[in-house]
């Protein structure tokens, strides 16, 4: 498997669906409940403010699960 960290602390303190979180936890199980894209918190692995994404799976499986976190995330306002 293949990992990636992405920074998400610039959406602490915003209004999305889930929201307002302020810590990787509540980020990741957002993503979950609204984004069905399971996220691992980065504060786990050392990283607090990131969130992980496991590359385990198919081309289209990622493909979908970062289309619904894009689109989640895009109802993000200040």
């Amino acid at each position: 498997a293949f990992y990636a960290f992405f920074d998400i602390s610039g959406t602490f303190g915003k209004s999305v669906a889930g929201g307002p979180f302020h810590t990787d936890t509540e980020f990741c199980q957002a993503a979950l409940d609204h984004a069905l894209v399971c996220l691992v918190q980065g504060s786990a692995f050392g990283a607090a403010g990131h969130a992980r994404l496991s590359f385990a799976a198919s081309r289209s499986q990622l493909e979908e699960g970062l289309r619904r976190l894009s689109h989640w995330l895009a109802k993000t306002s200040p």
